[in-house]
């Protein structure tokens, strides 16, 4: 999918899953690869009321929120949840127009969102009919990823339950960068800045310019792994890698040649 979204608010996350993506009915994302400015956020951010006012509704929009009043924000001390780890919250409950946040600044930093953005995608292209529940099966090329569930061929529920990265990117190529500019803009969704198409600039997925192709071996003796390989080559950089990782019998150790691909996909993204 498209990488590294633009960036967006944990505010306009909540807003767009409580309104049902905009009302729309379209709707994060690895992966994966929308990018804009690496994640850096594009102007100062609005305060939270202006975030969402800011929205330009139809006219037909604008006379029914006249008639209802500004939604109520309650900051919220939630930190003996987080139990010191940095983060934010929101909150909103719809029946009493009622946004309770935690960590105020945090949670009007537009960031990216990351996988998240696949709810996005998934409904464009549902809503589009680019993916269609009978027939929504793509077939994988054969680059082997480090995510073992993405190494076979997938269809829309199992891609969106495992985050597959090349399932999402194809989708986003279906739905074309025009049209997602669309519906970005339709939904005010972040910066909506998707100029960097490719992911090229995109600082937070796995493996970018990584493509690995090996095979996987193991022996086992009584019943115990000795023996776990994975051997072949990647392609990165305009080079070309050729590797080898064996792991050998380890009590209370658990040896697979899957432990030993996961190795070698580490060793060969810091090389």
């Amino acid at each position: 999918m498209l990488k590294k979204a633009c960036p967006a608010s944990l505010i306009m996350a909540v807003l767009l899953m409580a309104c049902g993506c905009a009302g729309g009915g379209s709707g994060d994302k690895t992966g994966e690869r929308i990018v804009a400015e690496s994640g850096k956020e594009t102007g100062a951010t609005a305060p939270i009321t202006q975030q969402m006012t800011d929205q330009q509704p139809s006219t037909d929009t604008r006379k029914v929120a006249e008639k209802e009043p500004a939604p109520q924000i309650t900051e919220t001390d939630w930190s003996e949840y987080f139990e010191g780890l940095n983060g934010a919250a929101v909150v909103y409950d719809a029946s009493a127009m009622q946004y309770r946040i935690y960590n105020r600044e945090a949670a009007q930093t537009r960031r990216s969102p990351c996988s998240t953005f696949k709810i996005i995608s998934s409904l464009t292209a549902l809503e589009k009919g680019i993916i269609e529940s009978e027939n929504s099966t793509h077939g994988w090329s054969g680059e082997v990823f480090w995510n073992e569930d993405w190494n076979h061929d997938i269809d829309f529920e199992d891609a969106f339950r495992a985050s597959c990265v090349w399932y999402f990117r194809e989708v986003i190529d279906e739905i074309g960068q025009e049209r997602m500019q669309e519906e970005l803009d339709r939904l005010k969704y972040g910066n909506c800045d998707i100029t960097d198409w490719e992911g090229r600039l995109n600082t937070n997925n796995n493996n970018p310019a990584l493509r690995i192709y090996g095979k996987t071996g193991m022996g086992k003796d009584q019943g115990i792994v000795v023996d776990a390989w994975y051997t072949g080559f990647a392609e990165k950089d305009g080079r070309n890698l050729y590797f080898c990782v064996y792991l050998g019998r380890t009590d209370g150790e658990n040896v697979s040649s899957a432990r030993a691909r996961d190795i070698a996909v580490r060793i060969l993204s810091d090389c």
